[in-house]
């Protein structure tokens, strides 16, 4: 049986998929005790497959957002799993994003994840990383208008966001005039609390630096 080392770990060769999957569990140190979700690999798109209470795990790298529309999902990164596309929560949706990086990958839309009416999403240790319109520009495009990190949009008032443990990085100028932005003026709130804003722009209107429930 051949073998093979890889960063100091034994990697059989003959090791099936769902055997690395399960050491690829394990080795990101996540605790599967009462393990009841599922687990995504990278190059993947993020999804609900429940209809409710989904919880998914992500591994290292890099994946396609999606359309999230379902109560109660949980998705859970390594630290080093990267979200290249942008996210919309919507509906009655309720997700809680933990240990993510949303990166952008894209010249458009205009943000990285986006809140619409009804919804409500809650960020725990993750990271979002605004590209430079420098590089935007070199991807192949002109950057939309109206950027920011994340999008609120709602008719009326709502607490729509919660974020703990966060970092905002943006890479040179990135085009972006605040990191929470209200599509309608007035509109949304935004509770966050030890957090990092390493970007030049501030954080927006729409959020509060005070804590609060979901």
């Amino acid at each position: 049986m051949a073998n093979q080392r890889i960063n100091s770990v034994l990697i059989d060769r003959e090791e099936n998929r769902q055997q690395q999957v399960n050491r690829t569990i394990v080795d990101s140190g996540i605790d599967i005790t009462g393990f009841f979700g599922f687990f995504i690999l990278n190059g993947s798109q993020i999804q609900e497959k429940q209809k409710d209470f989904n919880c998914v795990y992500l591994a290292t790298g890099g994946f396609k957002g999606t359309t999230l529309e379902k109560p109660y999902s949980t998705f859970i990164g390594t630290g080093q799993t990267i979200i290249t596309t942008p996210v919309i929560i919507k509906g009655t949706a309720s997700v809680t994003f933990s240990n993510v990086t949303f990166f952008q990958d894209h010249n458009k839309p205009s943000y990285l994840v986006r809140v619409e009416e009804g919804a409500k999403v809650s960020f725990d240790n993750c990271t979002f990383v605004r590209r430079s319109l420098i590089e935007l520009r070199k991807a192949g495009g002109k950057p939309a208008t109206n950027n920011s990190f994340v999008e609120l949009a709602a008719s009326a008032a709502a607490d729509m966001v919660t974020v703990t443990n966060c970092k905002f990085i943006e890479r040179s100028n990135s085009g972006a005039t605040e990191i929470f932005r209200r599509e309608t003026a007035g509109n949304g709130t935004v509770y966050l609390t030890s957090s990092m804003n390493l970007t030049s722009i501030i954080y927006g209107p729409a959020a509060t630096l005070v804590g609060g429930n979901i």
